[in-house]
């Protein structure tokens, strides 16, 4: 695909990344605001990958990590952070 000048100076303008793809990691916390700002919107917190599939990827981490308290590869869990959820 070819793209016009002005089409590029657009995206250059809000800062598209052209080259590999760089993926922005959240704190826990700023996710946490995330689905608070969901629920806000849509009275629940069962996120969707069709609404927002990186909160929807945090949401079921978050469910594994809980049913899997202390096992490696979860995310850990502090009683701080369950009680955040």
């Amino acid at each position: 695909m070819k793209l016009a000048k002005d089409r590029i100076t657009s995206l250059d303008a809000i800062g598209f990344l052209w080259g590999q793809t760089q993926y922005v990691t959240k704190s826990f916390d700023e996710r946490i605001e995330d689905l608070r700002s969901y629920k806000e919107k849509h009275g629940h917190t069962n996120v969707t990958k069709h609404d927002d599939k990186s909160l929807a990827n945090f949401c079921a981490h978050a469910r594994h990590a809980r049913n899997n308290i202390g096992k490696a590869g979860a995310m850990k869990l502090t009683k701080d952070r369950i009680t955040s959820l």
